[in-house]
């Protein structure tokens, strides 16, 4: 019974957000920012994976990209996240120019990533579904979630927070079992892989991981 209502919670919550962000996902190609990927301006978009191995010799991992915004700023950054330009290079391959299939990508991330924040903040309000439900909307539809949903460029930001949800839902359910070895040799290395897609990914799930280290040892 109660595992039943904990779905009917969720689907709502999915429900929410797909009413918002589906009809969106039809849309052109913005000509701002997403023209990046249109273009390949970083990576060339592959026609084989024999071509992806290639751009990856020759252009490697030791790579960096110049951020800026001449419309607030006339300084820049040097970014650096390897991971994050092969997985872009890798979507280009499978949805070429297409769109539709890479805001839907990046739409699936964020409905992967409401699922996750629901059943953190089921961790804190149990049984409370009304509650749920309309805190976990209010996180999904935010108006700040708008352009990292809509704007395809910001896939890898989706992508690393998901990893970033994982964590800190595996922290809250599952810090009592890191004394195993198994754990802690495996949550750390699959932690790497957010960290290289997206420079900036927040490093809390790190400090929760190390935290609960701290206390069980």
């Amino acid at each position: 019974m109660q595992k039943n209502k904990t779905l009917l919670e969720l689907f709502i919550c999915i429900f929410i957000v797909s009413i918002l962000f589906i009809p969106t996902l039809d849309r052109p190609w913005l000509l701002y920012d997403e023209n990046i990927l249109f273009n390949g301006n970083y990576f060339p978009i592959p026609i084989s994976i024999s071509e992806m191995f290639e751009i990856i010799k020759t252009f490697g991992l030791n790579f960096n990209i110049i951020s800026s915004n001449l419309m607030y700023s006339s300084n820049h950054v040097t970014r650096t996240a390897p991971l994050g330009q092969i997985l872009g290079m890798t979507i280009s391959f499978f949805f070429q120019k297409n769109p539709f299939y890479f805001h839907l990508f990046n739409f699936s991330l964020h409905i992967i990533n409401t699922c996750l924040v629901f059943f953190i903040l089921k961790y804190f309000l149990k049984s409370n579904g009304c509650f749920l439900i309309l805190l976990t909307s209010i996180w999904a539809i935010h108006p700040v979630m708008i352009e990292p949903i809509l704007l395809s460029t910001n896939f890898g930001a989706t992508y690393s927070y998901m990893f970033f949800f994982a964590f800190l839902l595996d922290f809250l359910k599952n810090r009592h079992k890191n004394t195993s070895i198994k754990r802690i040799i495996l949550i750390p290395i699959i932690f790497l892989i957010p960290m290289l897609t997206n420079e900036y990914i927040v490093t809390t799930s790190l400090v929760l991981f190390t935290i609960s280290f701290f206390y069980v040892y």
